[in-house]
């Protein structure tokens, strides 16, 4: 079987002591196989929502998720009924849930907050490992 690896960095958009999100440095899938991206807050930083992003090489960054509530998601246009998110209050994350891992999964998947004057983004990489 093929894997999926998730490649995490940070990318920070305000000035802030330490990170406001929190990811594991890379995670491996195998292809058909299900991947979980968690996007984790700082304790003590809240936020009602939180936005995944999708950007496939060569195009720009498009709508993918957004997490209202614990119980409330909206998926992006076009995005497959494969896609799936739950949010942990009292973990303060979200999770992007993607089955059936296939090729065009490959992109970079953005994680942005933002409440008033904080604003912070993550992204990870799914990269096919044949």
């Amino acid at each position: 079987r093929s894997a999926v690896c998730v490649h995490l960095f940070s990318l920070e958009l305000c000035s802030f002591s330490q990170s406001v999100l929190i990811q594991p440095p890379s995670i491996s899938e195998a292809l058909e196989s299900t991947a979980r991206l968690t996007c984790t807050l700082w304790s003590g930083i809240s936020v009602a929502g939180k936005n995944i992003y999708k950007q496939m090489q060569g195009s720009s960054p498009w709508f993918f998720l957004h997490f209202y509530s614990d119980s409330n998601m909206q998926l992006g246009p076009g995005v497959t009924n494969r896609i799936s998110g739950s949010k942990d209050t009292s973990q303060n994350a979200a999770h992007l849930h993607i089955s059936e891992l296939q090729a065009e999964d490959e992109a970079d998947y953005y994680c942005i907050i933002s409440e008033s004057n904080v604003s912070h983004s993550d992204t990870g990489r799914w990269e096919n490992k044949a």
